[in-house]
């Protein structure tokens, strides 16, 4: 299983998400500087820069404000309301077109669970690159497989839901 890379930091003062990058003893906290990795365990309450912040995992909540993108995201609403009416919970096989950046990618991986498996389809290099970079910063990937071709080509049969995400949709169903 993969290790989680990304924590979040929230000012219980003003609600605030600072993402927490690295994997050394010094980490960085995105607009707040360095702090030590043993400072930083999950659920606890620490000081830093005169504030307090909550430590804890990354929610869905936090994708679109923590995650690289090089392609738009959906919002977290959005990508439940798809989820939701494919019919996607754990243990699902689910088949992804336009991957993007990841947003439903890392939303999907949550909802399915290590039983279930996820197939997606991006054609972009470029976007495929930060897709597997942001999906393994959560902690998640074993249960995924990503093919960086056009969804034109897909050969996966028996798949619970199709999470279309492209220009044309109606051209590849």
């Amino acid at each position: 299983m993969h290790r989680i890379r990304m924590l979040i930091l929230v000012d219980l003062e003003t609600g605030r998400r600072h993402r927490v990058v690295g994997g050394g003893e010094l980490l960085e906290v995105e607009g707040l500087g360095l702090i030590s990795s043993e400072r930083l365990v999950e659920g606890s309450v620490i000081r830093l820069a005169g504030r307090r912040f909550l430590v804890r995992r990354p929610l869905p909540e936090d994708v679109p404000k923590v995650l690289r993108r090089v392609a738009q995201f959906n919002s977290p609403t959005v990508n439940q309301y798809m989820m939701m009416r494919a019919g996607v919970r754990s243990g699902s096989f689910v088949v992804e077109a336009g991957a993007g950046s990841g947003g439903l990618t890392v939303m999907v991986l949550w909802a399915i669970g290590k039983g279930g498996r996820l197939v997606s389809y991006e054609k972009r290099k470029e976007f495929a690159e930060v897709l597997k970079r942001n999906v393994k910063s959560l902690g998640l990937g074993d249960n995924w497989i990503l093919k960086v071709e056009d969804f034109g080509k897909a050969s996966e049969s028996g798949a619970d839901a199709l999470l279309v995400d492209l220009p044309q949709p109606w051209e590849y169903v």
